[in-house]
């Protein structure tokens, strides 16, 4: 790698320094990390697109390929920037969201995120019923409410039945009665779409409304926007040569998931 400068200066005036590793190895991206987010441009464009006309949408895919960093790293921060488009007022409504994780009780997570300066009352809210939550989603300050459900698995293989029954009846409930001011995304490790389909309220929903992330290999030019992109956002170029080394290594060991190629990786140190 060549190093172009020791800081580099953000569109927003911001001052960013160099020794921050843009590559994320095998963790995920999150809203924090979207300047860095590259290559998954196409995928984004057709989950916005998706959710433009249905208030639920499951995201499918092995674990490892990317689900939850094209959701909160890049569908994310595109809702809140831009909005969602209406194509029926033909206008752009303005979007918050919140990430949870399921955990071993989803309704206490979810309150916790909603609104994390007093947990306890909305949990209680929320223990009141489907109404309650709609009234407390139509109460709030953007035309359109996005709750990301991450790693929508945990509901099975950490929530109690009874727990993961009531929360679905509250979360499919809620996207009934709140229609197009409450969006739904769940992230959903392939290998746990039997367990979902198997649910009659839910089943319905993921069978028709689905994008599948593929854990095949990307296209080269994605790879390239991954690899380089990140680094020219600290001020760095990766050689062409680099990429080209990287781009045969993934070839010939049939590595899908770019991240296990960054584990280990640190950035050049400046001295």
């Amino acid at each position: 790698m060549e190093i172009l400068s020791v800081e580099v200066q953000r569109s927003y005036d911001e001052i960013f320094e160099i020794d921050v590793c843009p590559y994320k190895s095998l963790e995920a991206f999150t809203q924090d990390d979207a300047y860095f987010f590259h290559g998954r441009e196409e995928l984004i464009a057709e989950i916005i697109q998706k959710l433009q006309s249905t208030s639920f949408l499951a995201l499918i895919g092995a674990s490892g390929s990317g689900k939850s960093s094209v959701v909160r790293a890049g569908v994310i921060p595109q809702l809140l920037t831009e909005g969602l488009f209406d194509s029926e007022l033909e206008q752009y409504k303005s979007c918050q969201s919140w990430v949870i994780f399921p955990g071993d009780n989803p309704v206490a997570a979810l309150a916790k995120t909603l609104a994390s300066d007093n947990p306890e009352f909305l949990e209680g809210v929320l223990h009141l019923g489907v109404d309650a939550l709609v009234s407390w989603l139509h109460q709030q300050p953007k035309s359109v409410s996005v709750l990301v459900i991450d790693q929508f698995e945990e509901l099975f293989t950490l929530t109690a039945k009874t727990d993961r029954v009531n929360f679905l009846i509250l979360i499919l409930g809620a996207i009934k009665k709140a229609r197009d001011y409450f969006k739904v995304i769940i992230t959903l490790r392939s290998d746990f779409l039997d367990e979902c389909l198997e649910m009659s309220e839910l089943a319905p929903l993921i069978t028709r409304y689905q994008v599948l992330v593929p854990s095949c290999r990307l296209e080269d030019q994605q790879y390239r926007q991954i690899i380089a992109q990140p680094a020219q956002k600290v001020g760095l170029e990766v050689e062409d040569g680099l990429i080209a080394l990287l781009l045969g290594e993934l070839k010939f060991l049939f590595i899908s998931n770019l991240p296990l190629f960054w584990r280990g990786f640190t950035m050049p140190s400046v001295e």
